[in-house]
């Protein structure tokens, strides 16, 4: 870009592992989701778990990518 806004190395690592930790958050919930259905009273830690996992990836999505600027003004 010929206005010094060239995408580095970190911000291209920076959006790989945001995306990566997305798409892992992501699944994590949906299988939450889908386990609370076919779970029995006993192992009802299981979506919780998938639950948190998945919440504190998305979390950590949100961190990495809230500074990253997706378009040129």
């Amino acid at each position: 870009m010929a206005d010094g806004r060239a995408m580095t190395i970190g911000l291209v690592l920076k959006i790989a592992v945001g995306l990566v930790s997305f798409v892992i958050g992501a699944a994590s919930l949906i299988g939450a989701i889908g386990s609370l259905l076919f779970v029995s009273a006993s192992d009802a830690h299981i979506p919780a778990m998938f639950a948190a996992f998945g919440a504190m990836f998305l979390w950590f999505t949100y961190l990495l990518l809230r500074q990253v600027r997706w378009h040129n003004d």
